[in-house]
């Protein structure tokens, strides 16, 4: 729940750059790398297969529900931490501010997704999402 000045995207700017580039070559993607490595394997593999319109019907089908566990799971955080007593004014701040956070992540993912899905679909000439 801790927000810093990266707290928004998976990959700083730099790891972007360098993630741009194993966009052409996603045989040098590691999952040990992080989450971002880990998307541009999985759209390789869902384009290989030409699973790839599949898999985003899943995922936009589901993606209300993962919302709203997000904030579900924020708030009990936060109430958890102790840091806020449940009532406290400043509760609705530093929920706020975390699903927030949180909910960027989510946008930077299905971005990474995306941009990787498109070049897989290409390279494998695989159907491409609807």
């Amino acid at each position: 729940l801790e927000t810093g000045s990266n707290s928004g995207n998976l990959l700083t700017p730099a790891e972007e750059d360098s993630w741009n580039l194993i966009l052409d070559n996603p045989e040098a993607a590691d999952p040990d790398q992080g989450p971002a490595h880990s998307i541009l394997i999985d759209m390789e593999c869902l384009a290989m297969l030409n699973r790839l319109p599949d898999a985003v019907e899943s995922l936009t089908g589901d993606l209300q529900n993962q919302l709203n566990q997000i904030l579900t799971r924020t708030t009990h955080q936060l109430i958890e931490s102790g840091k806020y007593p449940q009532g406290d004014k400043r509760l609705l701040t530093q929920l706020f501010s975390a699903v927030v956070s949180q909910l960027n992540r989510v946008v930077d993912a299905y971005r990474l997704a995306s941009k990787a899905g498109q070049r897989a679909v290409t390279r494998h000439k695989a159907d491409s999402a609807r």
